[in-house]
């Protein structure tokens, strides 16, 4: 089976957006999950970036493969119901802070903080889906699902059996601090 240039296009792009998928969950395990405004500014600029990237790059394909055509190559068709709702809802709140923050929020910077943190969320859950959509998208993300739980599920047990040294583990200790 031979592959034309837009079926290797949309591969490519597929491909990237696990590979940004798997940055974003590498990034999470490796930043105590995201929750910590100080940590995820330089993550989302990267991420953000990317997203922008991509859109514009699933754009281009679009536009120079499809001129006589006039439709997109990399339409996210969503099928059901509930998938619907797991891509809109991180959008909603997203919409949502913005909204407050339009307002005149009581926390300008916490605004900001939960804004960008849910507008990673939208986008991590639109590329999670670019992804599943396509066989080899969906096959690597179900490793990338599996390997990254073996991983986190591995160095919590080798933290509260105090083999392994983590900065920000849960320990069981005699000390009162």
């Amino acid at each position: 089976m031979r592959l034309n240039n837009q079926d290797s296009q949309k591969k490519a792009l597929v491909f990237a957006c696990t590979g940004a998928v798997f940055a974003a969950v590498m990034a999470a395990s490796l930043l105590r999950g995201m929750f910590f405004a100080g940590e995820i500014y330089p993550v989302l600029t990267v991420w953000l970036v990317l997203c922008g990237i991509f859109c514009a790059w699933g754009q281009a394909v679009s536009a120079l493969l499809n001129d006589e055509r006039r439709d997109h190559v990399l339409m996210i068709h969503v099928v059901n119901k509930p998938a619907l709702i797991l891509l809109g809802c991180p959008l909603a709140i997203f919409v949502l802070y913005a909204l407050a923050g339009l307002r005149g929020p009581v926390s300008a910077q916490e605004t900001t903080d939960e804004l960008l943190r849910w507008a990673f969320y939208a986008t991590f859950a639109l590329l999670a889906y670019v992804c599943a959509a396509d066989r080899q998208g969906a096959r690597l993300l179900a490793a990338i699902w599996h390997v990254t739980g073996m991983t986190l599920s591995l160095s919590a047990l080798l933290a509260v059996c105090a083999q392994l040294k983590l900065p920000y583990a849960v320990a069981y200790t005699a000390a009162p601090e």
